[in-house]
């Protein structure tokens, strides 16, 4: 009897020595955070600098392709830096377009949907989307099935509960059909089946499979944000508060790295602190951190969240989940991501209509 009370009193132990590992852990990096909020005029102006150089390019260059590419990489910057700029690069990049030809047409079109989700215009961008004629790169490319699902998933996070079946119903089977067109290579294949088993309940296989992903995740994937808040919400929907403490951190790290004025991730992590019992200082020095820096309106995926605050990229969402940590439910029962592990700014010829279901590769 005494050995085994013994051996449960070194688990006990060794467990909580775990526990405050990990807390300590989670300290530094709130520091690290803290230190990067009040630096983030550094990396902003790193981002800024490159798209000086992008402006520069596109006013020599006088071949149509050429600067078609160029306001396509200065898209994908804008579009999670200042979104209501990527709308005018958008519509540019669209008059170019007419010159060029139909594919190129598709292109401007999805753009220019993305940045109307972005906004908030959500029935815009999926007339936008009607517009995109369906030829065979479209009905393989995983931008324009990323934009349905995505702008379905923002209409379902700010819709009357009445109409929320139908777009889940979207949402579900055009994360299908991501599944079922992208490389399992790539981070829309993973978040996508991950999203996928976190619907299912599944969630510590969705976040072993996720966690086999991150480990691979440079500083310089585009897609590390994205997978840390994924992260951060199987944890939640698993009601492992610390670890989707952890990885919102880590999120909020990678977003202010990369110029990100979305900060969704530090959002969430100001309401999780605030549930903890945090100080509530702490709480209003992050949530007014993600109120001052973002200095245009962005609205998209991601209801209540993501881009419907003041944020813009919603739990996109930049990183865009139908936010369930927003209202702070641990089942995370609409837990649905709309993360696509390529560049989708300009590489992306797509198309499909919203009156319709997904096409076969995904249904419902």
């Amino acid at each position: 009897m005494f050995r085994y009370s013994a051996f449960i009193l070194f688990l006990f132990c060794f467990y909580s020595g775990l526990a405050a590992a990990d807390k300590t852990d989670d300290d530094v990096l709130l520091l690290q955070l803290d230190k990067m909020i009040e630096q983030r005029e550094v990396y902003q102006e790193k981002v800024e600098k490159e798209i000086t150089e992008l402006r520069k390019m596109l006013d020599y260059v006088g071949d149509d392709k050429a600067k078609f590419d160029i306001l396509g990489d200065l898209f994908v910057m804008y579009r999670s830096f200042k979104v209501d700029t990527a709308l005018i690069v958008a519509e540019q990049r669209l008059q170019l377009a007419d010159r060029l030809g139909e594919e190129y047409v598709n292109q401007g079109l999805m753009n220019l949907a993305d940045a109307l989700n972005k906004i908030g215009k959500h029935e815009n961008a999926l007339n936008v989307l009607d517009r995109v004629k369906r030829t065979g790169a479209v009905r393989k490319d995983t931008y324009f099935y990323y934009l349905y699902h995505t702008t379905y998933l923002s209409c379902y996070n700010e819709t009357e509960a009445s109409r929320k079946r139908l777009f889940m119903r979207q949402i579900k089977a055009y994360k299908d059909t991501l599944i079922a067109i992208s490389d399992p290579n790539t981070a829309s294949y993973v978040t996508n089946q991950c999203g996928r088993l976190g619907l299912q309940g599944k969630w510590d296989e969705a976040i072993r499979i996720l966690t086999g992903y991150y480990e691979h995740c440079t500083d310089t994937n585009p897609d590390k944000a994205r997978v840390e808040y994924l992260l951060a919400e199987l944890y939640l929907g698993k009601r492992d508060i610390q670890q989707a403490k952890h990885f919102l951190i880590r999120a909020s790290i990678t977003d202010i790295a990369n110029a990100k004025k979305v900060y969704m991730s530090l959002q969430q992590l100001a309401i999780l602190l605030f549930q903890e019992g945090a100080e509530e200082g702490d709480v209003q020095h992050f949530l007014q951190h993600g109120k001052q820096a973002v200095g245009n309106p962005v609205h998209t995926q991601g209801g209540g969240q993501g881009e419907a605050d003041p944020q813009g990229e919603q739990g996109h969402n930049e990183h865009g989940h139908p936010g369930g940590l927003v209202h702070g439910s641990p089942g995370a029962q609409d837990l649905s991501v709309d993360v696509v592990g390529d560049d989708h700014g300009h590489h992306a010829q797509g198309g499909g209509d919203h009156g319709d279901q997904p096409e076969a590769e995904g249904g419902a």
